[in-house]
């Protein structure tokens, strides 16, 4: 049964950013979405949809996930499929996990065809607990943290966090050790205290991983007896040859103050390609506002859970706590246990049978308050790689979409506001393509296609894209002298401001040979001024190829520079065009670019007349150069005598008379055909060569006759044919050859003619 969907198109303007928008309603709330490639998959209540990226349209029929029959051991369970986990798995099948027979999972190809399930209970089997997935791909291995529901007689059998195979012959099976598929005993799991269970509950938020830690931010109560929520990240070593509790440790995740609790949280990367995490955090007693904090993983988390390591293995400070996990016990001083200062892997000290494990610690991991807003809340906050910056997305309670830009300063620029037509909260689990700088982005049961790319291309010139009206969004990219968004350029040839704007105006010469180094001198409206210890460079490139040259400055907008000495190479008598960039090194800021170059090769024409068609090139001293030191006489030419003389009889000595232009006889001048047959041109200027080449069936066979001195070509090749008087057989085709005579019904060649007489050609002509 198909759902109907109703389109919108939309094209928004607001304080001078075009965004397109498209939206599809899907008639049940959506609670997950995936991109894969231009695949949008879209999950609701019971169905998954697939919708194409870029129109929002169904691409398929969608697939039903209500089973005929459910678990009915579960009679209070909820007989809806709520869809848990939505993830792409083996490079392009998709991992569907819902609430159904008791929470399962199973694989699917892009077209919905299964491809393995699961039979074991593995997420949360209703709508409201929660679950969160932690994809290893290189170990095809996938963590799960799984809040505890007491729907059901299997919940017992779920561990609350577990590591489990991907591979489709042991699909779902929790792994042992060392993330392999040994299943001696249940290492990758862990469970609660049995009594502790059905009331000590964890909302697993987040997860994610390092080189040597997996992480899982949750909101819970800190231990039993203590009510009051607070928000709490988990680490153990990844590669731990032990279970996951031997290296188990929990410490609070503050930010601001301990009323806010997590709602979601993603990593992204900072100008320095560190991992930052940023918290979304909404008020515990539920009024309004958001708080978002950012932690440097290294220096803000890692380094917290060494503090509280060292608090109690260290000073024996205090319980280990963790009571709803193992029985709590005091923590253990020993003075010799010690760990490296800053060390970016703990694991190996911290397994001691001496002490006492998992650890509670108490000293939070504060974060450092990025944005606050007492009036505004939010259900979705999201930072993205943007260029030299980074694009902010904030989603609202009542439908609102915000975008901004952040340079690691001071605040936001928020430069777009946008109100939805469903006005509900803005699902957390939003998208945005880098590809085509596009968001999707879900509110009740509407899926929205959010486009940026559109309001840049529209932009012609460097001065109307970067004019101080138009889009923050948009730069000039100066290696394809277009308006675009700063993922379609490379980082360092994509500008923002409006004084940046250079063109080149004038390039003399616009061609260069490479067999000689040549100035290039470039007229630009401007130059911009160098940093302490900068130099000015032109560099010649394509996609294979890249040479760069220092450049001298001559005067206020004016430059030149060599061309290079090596890696430009250029086939014999062809071309070689090269894009060529003005940029100040080593910051490799882009100032100007030449979308067309062009290198030539002089020294490739063997010829003078070559030589002379080719601009630049001259011909010097018996050889092409494009430089040449002294007088440059006209080219030698050679030619026919008596153009009528271009037909060469086949296996007969022959002599050709030519004319010569230019040419000195003080060497020794070779006439040859087609470059196999040779001869010599003596003092008359007759080309002699004693025996012509044998053709066979076809007649009047094209050879080029060349003329060479010192074995270079003189003039252009002459076009000339080869004959055989036998070959004709029309009496007027034959006469046209002084060497052929037509006798008795055939073409002979004079050299055997027996006729005494010579026939005349008659011709029969009906009136």
């Amino acid at each position: 049964m198909f759902s109907v969907l109703i389109i919108s198109y939309l094209i928004l303007s607001i304080n001078s950013v075009s965004i397109d928008i498209i939206e599809n309603d899907l008639n049940h709330t959506i609670e997950k979405i995936l991109l894969i490639n231009e695949n949008l998959y879209v999950g609701t209540r019971n169905v998954l949809h697939r919708l194409s990226s870029l129109s929002l349209n169904r691409t398929i029929p969608s697939l039903q996930l209500i089973p005929l029959s459910d678990n009915f051991e579960c009679i209070q369970c909820d007989r809806n499929n709520h869809i848990k986990i939505l993830l792409r798995v083996h490079k392009e099948n998709i991992l569907l996990c819902g609430t159904i027979f008791q929470g399962t999972c199973q694989i699917l190809d892009q077209d919905f065809n299964l491809i393995i399930n699961s039979s074991l209970p593995i997420v949360a089997n209703d709508p409201i607990n929660s679950t969160n997935a932690l994809i290893i791909q290189e170990r095809n291995l996938i963590y799960f943290g799984v809040t505890y529901t007491n729907e059901g007689t299997q919940r017992w059998q779920i561990p609350n966090i577990s590591g489990r195979s991907l591979n489709v012959s042991r699909f779902m099976k929790i792994l042992s050790t060392n993330d392999d598929e040994r299943i001696s005993r249940d290492d990758l799991s862990l469970r609660f205290m049995s009594r502790q269970q059905t009331r000590f509950i964890v909302q697993y938020i987040y997860s994610f991983y390092t080189e040597n830690y997996i992480y899982f931010i949750t909101n819970q109560p800190n231990d039993i007896e203590q009510k009051q929520i607070l928000t709490k990240i988990i680490r153990f070593c990844r590669d731990s040859s032990n279970s996951i509790i031997r290296t188990y440790i929990e410490i609070p995740l503050l930010c601001s103050n301990s009323e806010w609790f997590i709602k979601t949280a993603e990593i992204f990367f900072n100008d320095k390609n560190q991992p930052i995490l940023i918290g979304h955090f909404a008020r515990k007693d539920g009024a309004g506002g958001t708080n978002i904090c950012l932690w440097n993983i290294q220096n803000d988390i890692d380094r917290a859970f060494e503090d509280n390591y060292r608090t109690c293995y260290s000073m024996g400070i205090g319980k280990r706590g963790l009571a709803f996990i193992k029985p709590n016990e005091p923590c253990r001083k020993d003075e010799s246990w010690s760990i490296p200062i800053n060390s970016d892997n703990l694991c190996p000290w911290i397994i001691n049978d001496r002490f006492p494990y998992p650890v509670g610690g108490t000293t939070p991991a504060i974060g450092h308050l990025f944005y606050e807003n007492i009036l505004e809340s939010s259900s979705a906050f999201q930072i993205y790689s943007f260029g030299s910056s980074n694009l902010i997305f904030q989603g609202l309670t009542n439908g609102t979409f915000k975008l901004g830009l952040y340079d690691f300063g001071v605040k936001i620029n928020w430069f777009y506001s946008y109100q939805l037509s469903t006005a509900t909260p803005i699902l957390s689990n939003v998208i945005f393509d880098n590809k085509t700088e596009t968001f999707f982005l879900a509110s009740e049961s509407k899926i929205y296609r959010i486009s940026l790319s559109g309001d840049c291309t529209s932009r012609l010139s460097c001065d109307e894209c970067l004019s101080s009206s138009n889009s923050p969004l948009c730069g000039w990219c100066t290696m394809n002298q277009r308006c675009t968004l700063a993922n379609n350029c490379p980082l360092n040839f994509w500008q923002q401001e409006n004084n940046h704007c250079t063109h080149i105006v004038r390039v003399q010469p616009l061609k260069a040979s490479i067999d000689n180094i040549q100035w290039i001198n470039l007229t630009l409206t401007k130059l911009p001024q160098l940093e302490h210890n900068e130099i000015y460079q032109c560099i010649f490139m394509d996609k294979i190829i890249s040479a760069s040259t220092q450049a001298i400055k001559l005067d206020h907008n004016r430059l030149s520079c060599p061309t290079p000495s090596k890696n430009i190479h250029v086939h014999k008598g062809s071309h070689l065009k090269l894009r060529l960039s003005i940029i100040k090194w080593p910051s490799n800021v882009s100032i100007a670019t030449v979308s067309d170059f062009t290198f030539y090769n002089c020294s490739s024409y063997s010829s003078c007349v070559s030589c002379r068609s080719e601009f630049g090139c001259q011909w010097c001293s018996q050889r092409c150069s494009s430089m040449c030191t002294e007088f440059s006489s006209q080219c030698s030419s050679v030619d026919l005598l008596n153009s009528s003389n271009i037909f060469l009889e086949s296996k007969q000595s022959i002599e050709i008379p030519l004319k010569f232009d230019h040419i000195q006889y003080d060497n020794r001048i070779e006439c040859r055909l087609n470059e196999t047959i040779y001869g010599l041109v003596n003092s008359d200027s007759i080309c002699s060569i004693s025996k012509m080449s044998h053709i066979n069936d076809e007649n009047e066979q094209i050879v080029f006759l060349t003329v060479h001195q010192n074995n270079i070509l003189i003039g252009n090749p002459i076009k000339m044919f080869i004959y055989r008087c036998d070959l004709y057989d029309t009496c007027d085709k034959c006469n046209l050859r002084s060497k052929c005579s037509w006798c008795q019904g055939r073409c002979l060649t004079n050299s055997i003619n027996k006729c005494l007489i010579n026939e005349q050609c008659t011709s029969l002509r009906i009136v």
